[in-house]
């Protein structure tokens, strides 16, 4: 499964994986969203993506939500 990582914009420190390229489904309460990075499971996006709850939340929602830093992600000012 390739999961891609998004952050949103309204609020630096949300961040969302979902399998959909361009994050339509992620929730508007958080939009708009930036892409931060791509990864297959096990490969890439520092691990995150392996975590079970994450690819569980995935499969279940189409998404996952995580609060994280709100400095720069490498990568998410293209």
């Amino acid at each position: 499964m390739k999961l891609i990582l998004f952050r949103s914009t309204k609020d630096p420190a949300t961040f969302a994986f979902t399998a959909d390229t361009e994050g339509s489904n992620l929730p508007l309460a958080f939009a708009p969203w930036q892409k931060a990075g791509v990864g297959a499971i096990g490969i890439g996006l520092e691990g995150l993506a392996t975590f079970g709850p994450v690819i569980e939340a995935v499969r279940r929602d189409g998404y996952f939500l995580a609060q994280g830093p709100a400095e720069s992600v490498s990568g998410s000012a293209h």
